[in-house]
Order: C-alpha cells, then structure tokens, then sequence
C-alpha cells in the first residue's frame, strides 16, 4: 500500500512539472513573438519558430495539466481545465480546416502578424501535424476532466491518446536529431523543434496524470520481472540505435574517413549491447534466484507445517480414539449395570402393587405407577444407548439393498400403532444402494418413525418419502406436516439426548437422530434438517453414488 501510495504521488510530481514546463515553453515563445526575438522560439535559428497561436496552445494546455495534478478538486480548476482543453480543441479544428479546406480565418495572425518567411513558407503559422496533434491532446486532456470512478475507462482512452502525442513529438525530434527536420524544404509548414519537444513533455505529463493503472503504463510499473525488463531493455535499446544514427550522421558530414568511423561504431554498438545484456542477465538473473530461494523457503516452510499438522492430528486422533472408547465402555458399562438395579426396582414395584394394592389409597398407587412409568422409561434410555453404542462398533456388511423394499416394511411393522389414524404416505421410487441393510433400516425406522409420532396431533398426517440426485451423492428426505422445530435449534437435531419438544408432548429418548448420523457418517453420507414451529419438517441424509465411496468398513 505504501510502494502504490508512492508511485501515485510520483506520477502526479511528474504531471506537475511537465504541465509547468509546457506552459513556460509556450510563454517563452510567446514572449519571442511579442519582443520580435525570434531564437526564444526556435532555439536556433536555422529552425522555424513555433508560431504564436501554438505557444498560447501549450499555454492553455500546460496550465490546464497543472491544475488537474496540482489541485484536482477545485471546481474553478475543473472549470478552467475543461474550457482550455475546449478552446484548443476549437483553435486546432479550425487550423486544420483551413490545411484542408483551403478557406482562411486568418486565425495565425490575430495574437501576432508577420509577413517574414522560413523558406518557402510563412513563419508564425500552425503546422497541419501541429494542429492534429493538438486534437489528440486536447482531447486527452478534456478526458482526464471529465473522468470519474464511475468513468474510468475514460482515462485510460485519455492516455491512449497522449501516448500518440508522445509519438508525435519523438518522430518530429528524432527528424531534428539526424538533422533532416520532417516537411522542411517543401511548401507545407514544418513542426518547430521547440513544438515538438513541448509536446513530449506535454504528452508524458498527461499521461502521467492520468495514473499507474493505465494501459500505456501497466507494463512499465510495479517490481515484476517483465516491468524491470521493460524499464531496462527499451531505453537502453532505444538510447543505443538513437545514438548510434546521430553519430552516423554526424561522421559523414564531419569526418573524411566513414571506415574508420563504421568501425568505431561497430566498437561502440557491441559495447552498448553487452551492458545491455549485463543488464538483463542481472535482472532476470536475480529475479530466477529471488524466486528460487522463495521456493525453497516456502517448501521447507510447508514440509514443516505438514510434519507438524501430522504429529498434531496424530495426537489428536489418539485422544479421540482413547475418549470415544472410553466413552463406549463408560455407556456399554454404565448400561449392563444399570439393568440389574433398575429390574429390581421394577418388579418389587409391580410386587407392592398386585400384593398390596387394594390396601393402598389412591396416592399411593398413583405413586407405585409413576415408578413403574419410570424404570419402562429408563429401560428403553438403556436399550438406545446400548444400540447407540453397538452401531460404532457394529462390523457392515456391505451390500446392495434396495431401499423402497425396506422403507416399505419398515411401515409395514408400524401398522400396528397406525390404527385409527388417516395419514397420506406419499413415495416416490427408490434406488438400490451400497451399504448395510441393518443400519439403513435403522436409519429409516427412526426418520418414518419421527414422522409418524410428531404428526399425531394432526387430523390428516402428510408424510412424503424420496430422494433427489447430485452429483456425486444422492439425497434421500423424509417429510411431514407435524409439530415442526424452531430453526435456531436445528444444530441440536442430530445430537445425544438432545430434544426439541417436551416429553409429556412427545414421547422418545433423545438417541434416534444421533443414531441416524452415526450410522449415515459410516456411509459417507450427511444428515440435516430443515423445519418451522408447527408448520412440519423434513429430514434429509446422503449417500454417495460411487461404489465403496467413503464407507467404513470395520
């Protein structure tokens, strides 16, 4: 966040001085115009001078660039910006037209009027390349105004734009570096060096202006390996070849012996070359090494992290194979024990009864039959537990068992407690699956029979029995239009003992949806629940479609 916080405010440092330097090479020559000291405006004077209406386009254009970077939000400044980019726009359509049109306005002459001549051609005259150019930056500039967050695709057209500016004003200096300036000699107006040198600076400063993230600079900006290639290989590349053609010009006007001088340029070529190449062996170089020794760390880093996470789930998964088989023997235990006490509570109860039941008021039996109630309550808490506990441990037998077989005779076996009750069983077809026919009719008989006890406060009880398909899995629900559940509690659906609903509302021992994940979880499958208060529920559990997918088998 830092590096990009500085990068932004070097792009707008460097916006600011070229809009500065801009607007004072259009004064300067400007100023050349008004004192009649020509040189101000063309630097030599075998160049033509950049004309007047020019200068005050830099000036316009310069000033506006400043005022973006310098203070972006100043509504004057927008206002300033935006109607100096306008104006130039105008100045350069209307000097273009008349290059093309050949219709004068006389626009060249309304800040300065001179008759002197560059050759062939009026000096203080708009060139046509100068003009065109202006539309490219004047119209960038304009952009770069009118851009916004919502808009950004506006700056990146603005820099597209002032990138062709740059390319104007290189071509036009490179003309000046070989010393054959483009269109002199001819009848069409020539491009001032002074011009063309403002227009680089004032293409880079608007290009600058308009951000990092941009499309020209993407590829030079950041620490990657190509931007750093980029930066390197291009200037130096290009330094070289500009360089190497100046002093090939220059040698054949200046030296009597162009061998002697080829060779020395040969010399001086393959120098240049080699520190390129230095140059981007060393970078990519460093970057390959960087990234190796990165590699490396983050591969010892990740062989320790695995060493670790394996000793630690090691650790773990002993102590949960320690705790669940402490907690098997605790219930297996707790429960034959139980038996025996629990037995004899019951039958000297049922004894107390029959011998001295009609001895005994009516409180008194009352009593006897709440104990009696209790130990039947208790013996069926420790015939789930011990059920509970004989499913972890149950070897499967692994098979093919077709469901809707099964699911039929589970209801077949709770007719029985059926009687007088209307219920509508909805059943769609079922597939033959792997698993353990044991355990999914358990699965099953707890499920139907779930729906079957909490709709029994309904006249009419809707239980609708199916399965969808996915992917890897299919998805098997029952569903029912009884008591329902609070959804806040849907995690506790699926745990030991853990109950939704009031025993004097709903008989049960808390164990049958417990049994149902332990059983489905050895299957490789998945159980949950979806339900509101008094509006019905559906229970769902997966089973996976390949063969042997996931199961346990002990």
């Amino acid at each position: 966040m830092q590096s990009e916080t500085q990068s932004i405010d070097l792009f707008g440092r460097t916006a600011r001085v070229c809009g500065f330097i801009a607007a004072s090479i259009g004064g300067i020559a400007l100023l050349g115009w008004m004192i009649r000291f020509h040189l101000l405006a063309s630097l030599h004077l075998e160049y033509i001078p950049m004309a007047p209406n020019t200068a005050l386009a830099f000036m316009l254009l310069g000033g506006a660039l400043l005022i973006r970077a310098y203070r972006p939000a100043w509504t004057m400044g927008q206002m300033l910006g935006k109607g100096g980019s306008a104006l130039v726009l105008i100045l350069a359509s209307l000097t273009l037209g008349q290059h093309l049109f050949d219709f004068q306005l006389n626009i060249d002459q309304w800040l300065v009027s001179s008759s002197e001549k560059f050759g062939a051609v009026l000096i203080g005259r708009m060139s046509p390349v100068t003009a065109a150019n202006f539309l490219l930056a004047g119209l960038a500039l304009l952009l770069v105004f009118l851009a916004s967050e919502e808009r950004a695709r506006l700056r990146g057209l603005a820099a597209v734009f002032a990138t062709g500016v740059v390319l104007v004003g290189f071509v036009v200096s490179l003309g000046y570096l070989y010393r054959t300036p483009l269109l002199y000699g001819g009848t069409v107006i020539p491009v001032a060096l002074t011009t063309a040198i403002a227009f680089l600076i004032l293409g880079i400063g608007t290009v600058a202006v308009c951000g990092p993230d941009v499309r020209p600079l993407r590829s030079w900006i950041g620490g990657s390996t190509q931007a750093r290639l980029m930066r390197v290989f291009l200037p130096f590349t290009a330094g070289a070849i500009l360089i190497a053609g100046w002093l090939n010009t220059l040698s054949l006007r200046t030296f009597t012996n162009p061998a002697l001088m080829a060779a020395l340029l040969a010399l001086l070529s393959v120098f240049v070359m080699s520190v390129i190449v230095s140059q981007i062996a060393r970078i990519i170089g460093g970057a390959i090494d960087r990234a190796n020794a990165e590699r490396k760390a983050a591969e010892a880093e990740v062989r320790a992290l695995n060493l670790d996470l394996e000793r630690r789930v090691d650790e773990r998964t002993g102590q949960l194979e320690a705790a669940n088989k402490e907690l098997e023997a605790f219930s297996y235990s707790v429960s034959h024990d139980l038996r025996a006490p629990l037995r004899h509570i019951s039958g000297f109860a049922e004894m107390l009864k029959e011998n001295e039941g009609e001895r005994l008021d009516e409180k008194s039996r009352r009593y006897i039959d709440t104990i009696l109630k209790s130990t039947h309550k208790m013996g069926n808490l420790i015939d789930d537990l011990l059920l509970f506990s004989r499913t972890a441990k149950t070897e499967m037998r692994i098979g093919r068992v077709r469901l809707d077989s099964l699911v039929r005779e589970v209801i077949r076996e709770l007719q029985p407690d059926l009687d007088g009750r209307e219920i509508a069983w909805t059943i769609g077809p079922l597939p033959e699956v792997e698993g353990d026919a044991a355990l999914l009719r358990q699965v099953w008989a707890n499920l139907i029979g779930n729906a079957v006890k909490y709709t029994r406060t309904r006249p009419r009880a809707d239980i609708e029995i199916g399965v969808t398909s996915g992917k890897e899995e299919r998805i098997f629900f029952v569903r029912d239009n009884g008591a329902g559940f609070d959804p806040r509690y849907a995690g506790k659906l699926f745990g030991v003992f853990q109950r939704l609903h009031r025993s004097d509302e709903f008989e049960g021992t808390g164990i049958g949806l417990a049994n149902v994940r332990r059983i489905v979880h050895r299957h490789g499958g998945r159980t949950w629940g979806e339900g509101e208060v008094d509006q019905g529920a559906t229970f769902y559990f997966s089973l996976p479609k390949k063969e042997n997918a996931g199961i346990e088998v002990v």
